[in-house]
């Protein structure tokens, strides 16, 4: 949404090079009414028509603009509560990551008693103590928690960040749709924004940011049931519940938006449910219906019902032909094979 249209955007206009001219009995000069208020409508009836235009499109715009900006100020406040419980999270799984510090003082320790030793005794008779460094901690569970909690983490700061995005560019779009003073000239500029609005796609953007801190809520609780598991099994069992409870009602909202078209149980999960569902239902036509379908007719059609020596397999293991299928289509297809065998 950069630059400035024209004066004359959004106005109809004939084609270059064309005359329009009116027949000759038409009257063009309409006489003027009499009455003052209507010779003011009759003079300002076209303001009319931009000032209807500009209330709907003001009425319009506030609503949209305000639906906007109140999703993206509850993502606002969830996604830095969530992201300061995912870091204090992944502050104390980080820990696991690094060697213990006491392996790694004993290993000091004894590389400086084995110094000692060899000062002491230069001919390194006399035994070190002798101790392996530390190794890299090799969990697969800890490995996995933290890249969970990290990619939870991630996504819900950038669901922030998109959120103040849209805040800012809402405010833009509502800025230069009323900084003009003249309502024709802002109808249009309205007109020109809005056409930008519309195919940057801005809606479906706010649409896909709850998508993504969805997501990211979800990898948290599988990273949190896999943190627990090693830990002690009774909270790893809770854990596992409260987890399957919170998908399951989530599912049970999505198919509830799917079911019942008028519920107001909608979830980024519904979208994904009906292309699912779309692609399952091809699938299965294309598999159990069409495949067999054209299948029995290609049969039917190379005469494979009748006898197999009709067709050019047939002849292939059973030598010459014995006669040709009965439909036409068939017959062109065995004689073409026949002679190209022979």
């Amino acid at each position: 949404m950069t630059g400035t249209p024209p004066d004359d955007a959004y106005l109809p206009r004939a084609n270059e090079g064309s005359q329009i001219t009116a027949p000759a009995h038409t009257q063009i000069e309409m006489p003027p009414p009499k009455d003052s208020f209507c010779q003011s409508y009759y003079h300002h009836g076209a303001d009319q028509i931009w000032f209807m235009y500009d209330n709907k499109a003001k009425t319009y715009d506030k609503t949209l603009v305000h639906r906007l900006q109140s999703s993206m100020d509850s993502i606002l406040v969830f996604a830095g509560l969530f992201s300061a419980i995912v870091t204090a999270f992944i502050i104390e799984s980080y820990k696991q990551l690094r060697p213990d510090t006491g392996d790694i003082t004993v290993f000091y320790l004894a590389r400086i008693s084995q110094g000692i030793d060899t000062m002491i005794s230069p001919t390194g008779a006399s035994g070190g103590i002798s101790s392996a460094a530390p190794a890299k901690v090799d969990n697969p569970n800890i490995v996995a928690v933290n890249t969970l909690w990290v990619l939870s983490l991630t996504g819900s700061l950038i669901c922030a960040l998109c959120a103040t995005f849209l805040q800012a560019w809402t405010n833009r779009y509502q800025h230069v749709i009323s900084q003009s003073p003249d309502v024709s000239r802002r109808t249009r500029l309205r007109a020109w924004y809005f056409e930008g609005l519309t195919r940057s796609h801005m809606p479906q953007l706010a649409a896909i940011v709850p998508a993504v801190l969805h997501v990211s809520l979800f990898l948290f609780l599988v990273g949190l049931v896999l943190f627990f598991l090693p830990i002690d099994d009774k909270i790893a069992h809770t854990a596992i519940g409260a987890t399957s409870l919170c998908c399951t009602m989530y599912l049970i909202f999505a198919l509830l938006d799917y079911l019942l078209p008028n519920t107001p149980y909608r979830t980024p999960l519904s979208l994904i449910l009906v292309v699912v569902y779309s692609a399952i239902v091809v699938v299965t036509v294309v598999v159990f219906v069409m495949i067999p379908l054209y299948t029995i007719l290609t049969v039917v059609m190379l005469g494979f019902l009748e006898s197999p020596k009709k067709h050019y397999f047939g002849w292939v293991i059973f030598g010459t032909p014995q006669g040709l299928p009965a439909r036409k289509e068939g017959s062109a297809m065995a004689a073409a094979a026949y002679e190209y065998r022979s």
